[in-house]
């Protein structure tokens, strides 16, 4: 969708919410315009959330002029370069939390319908890559790594009302997620899905371990968790 029809929709959405004196949340804001609908609502007293995803933050219409321009497609759409600008800065305080919109779509789903732009599926591959794509952004600034806990932890667990999640604190759950910042790779189209968005791009920030309530579950490339050892969450909306 345009940038022109996302802003139109946040602004009815925010509208609606405004008059049942509920809260909204905004999923996948890919333009300014969207952020800027966003801001005029909060400014107008609306109790509205919104997410943003790695694509519309590092990718932009430019990948229409690639010969394999049909696998980028999603919706919302991708925009413009200044679009990826003011996302970017956007997260700084208007953006409440990261999402990844991710789709499992293979180059061969892709592939099957190219020809037709009506049957190619909508949507990108990339959980694997949405924490290192933003770590690498924020890895030279200390308030920026400050800024990334909350939007891919802090902020999504207080707001889904996960109790136990999101902060290092006596009582909490020992949920922990330590990366090498010294080591980084290029990202390449062996990726699972057999392509990927981010194609040839140096990161890092991948898991080097992680710990789930105290206890380690992966280290060294090996999982190490216990078969059916997850827990139920019994949460409130906060």
């Amino acid at each position: 969708g345009s940038a022109r029809a996302e802003s139109e929709a946040v602004l009815r959405a925010a509208d609606l919410a405004r008059r049942a004196k509920g809260r909204i949340y905004i999923c996948h804001v890919s333009s300014r315009a969207g952020i800027e609908a966003l801001v005029k609502a909060r400014r107008e007293g609306v109790d509205i959330k919104a997410e943003s995803c790695p694509h519309y933050i590092f990718l932009n219409d430019d990948v229409f002029e690639k010969k394999n321009n049909y696998l980028f497609c999603c919706n919302p759409a991708l925009k413009k370069k200044s679009d990826n600008r003011a996302l970017s800065k956007a997260l700084e305080k208007d953006i409440d939390w990261i999402g990844t919109d991710h789709c499992a779509f293979s180059y061969k789903d892709k592939a099957r319908n190219k020809k037709d732009f009506r049957k190619i599926p909508r949507g990108l591959p990339g959980i694997g890559m949405s924490f290192p794509l933003l770590f690498t952004a924020s890895a030279k600034d200390k308030k920026s790594l400050m800024n990334l806990a909350r939007l891919t932890a802090a902020s999504p667990a207080e707001n889904f009302g996960l109790r136990k999640k999101g902060a290092i604190l006596p009582g909490m759950d020992a949920d922990l997620f330590v990366t090498d910042p010294e080591k980084s790779r290029i990202i390449r189209k062996r990726d699972p899905y057999g392509w990927s968005p981010y194609e040839g791009r140096k990161v890092s920030g991948f898991s080097a371990l992680t710990v789930r309530r105290g206890e380690i579950i992966y280290q060294k490339d090996r999982l190490l968790g216990r078969i059916s050892s997850g827990r139920l969450i019994r949460r409130k909306l906060a």
